[in-house]
């Protein structure tokens, strides 16, 4: 992935990421979210709809006892994709007290980490010399 952005950061494109962090309800310990498990908070999709049948998840994957963070979650998830969506930017219009979604400036970008339990976190990361990046 860090490839790609910085290709399209270096023709100056407006380029923003996330990683997602947060278990679902129901959802078994992994060492990093597996792909897709975000969905049902982009679309705030509190009620679990589609999840019905899911072999790997239960019936509402938004429930259970972290249900009031994974409803935080859910709105602030959504409400910076239709942001991002109307204006190009999911930090327009952001209350002042909310953590902006940073966009990604090529070895110095920053990745929004979304979490439960009332976290949110930028990560701030640099290219060093040796070509490698590090969190700082």
């Amino acid at each position: 992935m860090h490839h790609h952005q910085e290709i399209l950061a270096s023709q100056d494109i407006h380029v923003w990421t996330y990683r997602f962090r947060a278990r679902q309800n129901g959802a078994p310990v992994r060492p990093r979210a597996a792909h897709a498990t975000e969905v049902h908070f982009v679309f705030n999709n509190k009620r679990g709809a589609g999840y019905e049948n899911d072999p790997f998840l239960p019936a509402n994957p938004m429930l259970g006892p972290n249900k009031a963070e994974y409803s935080k979650l859910a709105d602030l998830m959504s409400t910076n994709w239709i942001r991002f969506i109307v204006h190009g930017d999911p930090a327009v219009g952001a209350a002042e007290e909310e953590i902006k979604w940073i966009k990604y400036q090529g070895g110095i970008g920053r990745a929004r980490l979304f979490l439960t339990m009332g976290l949110m976190v930028t990560l701030i990361w640099r290219l060093i010399i040796t070509g490698k990046r590090e969190l700082i």
